[in-house]
């Protein structure tokens, strides 16, 4: 898919501005040359589009979103494919996105007054529940795929003038599969993800309703419930942890609001609202009680605590921009991540990363400019996408290489931390920025110290070579699949200029693991690596089937935690649940021909005994 297709025709939409990118395409403001209609014209990446079976997805997850028509759900005009392109054509929504919103409130510690929030969420339910009617799961509900728009007339009397439409319905399952727990992509965020979600069971539309609950926690508090920055901390946090009362965390939430999200975010789907009416119900409940008991809809809450969505939208006609509409285009990490460029000879470089997308190569015009043998003009871009940085290779001519993987031209791949970007000479290694956990370091006069956030950074240039962090560790397991038992090797480098005190523990989640230490440690000196050998060893239960129990290895210093890896052990029941089968059935098999040889309807003969077995199952 080429990089921008700006003035642009698909079929009969006029690509008119590029306003949005995120991990699934890139989105335009166009326009409907035979209808003379404005809309939003989603373009799929290339590298989805090339997947076996997507055209019937697309296709199949299109239809199903087309047929939906409610206030609340944004509406599919046309998809279809054009010069290469696979397009989806939709409502351009005159709003804002509510992720958008709530990210600008939390700087402020503001939340959205108690009856906007009310009328919101309960029209997000409502707009669930019909889905759900229609067969349809959403499956990627948060704050980011729910825009905003102001009404010019109320549908109730004193309701606020505000209505929330969800976009993105369905495309969620375009990725592809089941959601996996291993190095496949994730599919939903997951601060917002179900349990159920997690552990890879059957969903329905209860899934989304936990979602929902979820965004209402958000919403009600101006936090989340969880602090979510690895697949194994939701794991832990959504299917192990009950979320927090929110009257907890925000003393102004009503008792009955209270009750509604805890409802919603039960961890078992029989115990949340069944449907999404249900859920609207019980929101409208809330606001009839509060409207009742009090003259001020806000209630008793601290006024200045409290932002109203209406007078917003008022004030700043700009809030409304269309562009924000888009509900998978990404912000950027808290902190700025950092690349460290090691060349043979040279001292390393290091790269602050400050906008969503670089391009690395020979020639100076790039963002990271790389002068040597091997390295090509326009080598590779790195673009932000998806919650996660991807590396391209732009039609290099000696090729750019993830490990010892050579990339597909134009085909963007994960790149996570610990893995190493091969052009030319080159080593080039993608390091965490320092805001990603509450315990922040910041990027201060080009050092990294402790105890910040990242608006206290002072301001780089995209790309600006910074110095070397004291410390910076990045880590590795292999293997991250053990069968029974084994060792799990923890591979440790240390990027800073000074030698540090590693701490590495593990983590059960599901408390059927034996480890010959829960903790271990090891001093590594600069740009050197530490290896720390755990033994782990699953407990076989006495009968069922093979069964998969995830660990964590937390990579801890004195000053933070740099990360969480995840591996399985596999096990097998002592027992297996097929052996029991078969031995039941030839219990059955010679119970029933030991029956008819004491009755004297067969001669007690190897021949007769086989022919009653072969005759019996057969009847089966």
């Amino acid at each position: 898919m080429p990089e921008d297709l700006t003035n642009q025709t698909l079929e009969y939409y006029r690509l008119e501005e590029l306003i949005g990118r995120g991990g699934m395409g890139a989105v335009y403001r166009g326009v409907d040359l035979n209808l003379a209609r404005p809309a939003a014209v989603k373009v799929m990446n290339e590298e989805l589009t090339s997947e076996t079976g997507f055209q019937e997805r697309f296709q199949s997850e299109a239809q199903a979103a087309a047929r939906l028509d409610h206030p609340s759900i944004v509406r599919i005009y046309h998809f279809g494919r054009d010069q290469g392109s696979q397009y989806i054509a939709m409502e351009l929504v005159p709003g804002l996105s509510l992720g958008t919103y709530i990210k600008q409130l939390a700087a402020s510690g503001q939340v959205i007054r108690p009856d906007e929030t009310l009328l919101l969420v309960r029209q997000v339910a409502e707009a669930l529940g019909y889905a759900h009617r229609k067969g349809v799961i959403h499956q990627d509900i948060k704050p980011d795929n729910i825009l905003v728009k102001e009404l010019e007339r109320a549908e109730r009397p004193d309701e606020p003038l505000l209505r929330a439409v969800l976009t993105d319905f369905g495309l969620a399952r375009l990725k592809g599969g089941d959601f996996v727990l291993d190095d496949g992509d994730v599919l939903g965020t997951l601060d917002y993800i179900s349990p159920e979600r997690l552990l890879g069971q059957p969903m329905d539309g209860r899934s989304d309703i936990y979602s929902l609950g979820v965004v209402l926690f958000q919403l009600a508090t101006g936090r989340l419930p969880y602090q979510i920055e690895t697949l194994a901390d939701a794991v832990q946090s959504h299917v192990h942890e009950q979320p927090p009362n929110p009257q907890a965390v925000y003393a102004d939430v009503p008792e009955s609001l209270s009750q509604v999200i805890l409802k919603a975010m039960a961890k078992e789907p029989n115990e949340r609202y069944q449907t999404g009416d249900e859920m609207a119900a019980a929101l409208l409940q809330v606001a009839e009680e509060m409207g009742d008991g009090e003259s001020d809809p806000v209630g008793g809450a601290n006024q200045e605590s409290m932002a109203s969505m209406v007078v917003a939208l008022d004030e700043d006609p700009n809030l409304a921009d269309t562009s924000r509409w888009i509900g998978d285009t990404q912000a950027l990490p808290p902190v700025y991540d950092v690349l460290r460029v090691v060349q043979e000879g040279e001292e390393p470089e290091w790269y602050a990363l400050q906008k969503r997308s670089f391009t690395l190569g020979r020639s100076e015009g790039n963002d990271i400019v790389l002068v040597g043998s091997n390295v090509s003009r326009w080598h590779a871009r790195l673009e932000y996408m998806n919650e996660g940085w991807h590396i391209i290779d732009a039609g290099s001519t000696n090729g750019t290489y993830l490990d010892k993987t050579r990339l597909e031209r134009e085909k963007a791949y994960p790149w996570r931390w610990g893995q190493v970007v091969h052009i030319g000479p080159f080593d080039i290694y993608l390091q965490p920025g320092t805001g990603r956990r509450e315990k922040a370091l910041d990027l201060i006069d080009s050092s990294f110290v402790q105890g910040g956030y990242a608006e206290t950074i002072a301001p780089l240039p995209p790309a600006m070579p910074v110095a070397p962090p004291s410390e910076l560790i990045t880590a590795d397991i292999r293997p991250t699949e053990l069968k029974q038992r084994g060792i799990c090797r923890v591979m440790i480098l240390n990027h800073g200029h000074g030698a540090t005190l590693v701490m590495v523990a593990v983590g059960d989640p599901s408390g059927r693991l034996m480890v010959d230490a829960p903790t271990k440690q090891v001093t590594i000196g600069s740009d050197q690596k530490g290896v720390v050998d755990f033994y782990l060893e699953g407990r076989r239960p006495f009968i069922g089937r093979r069964q998969s129990y995830p660990f964590t290895m937390h990579i801890n210093t004195d000053l933070r935690e740099w990360d969480v890896l995840v591996g399985h052990v596999k096990v097998r029941p002592l027992i297996s649940i097929w052996l029991i089968l078969i031995l039941l059935l030839l219990i059955a098999v010679l119970s029933l021909a030991t029956s008819r040889f004491l009755s004297g309807a067969l001669p007690w003969t190897p021949e007769s005994i086989f022919n009653a077995i072969i005759t019996y199952l057969q009847s089966l």
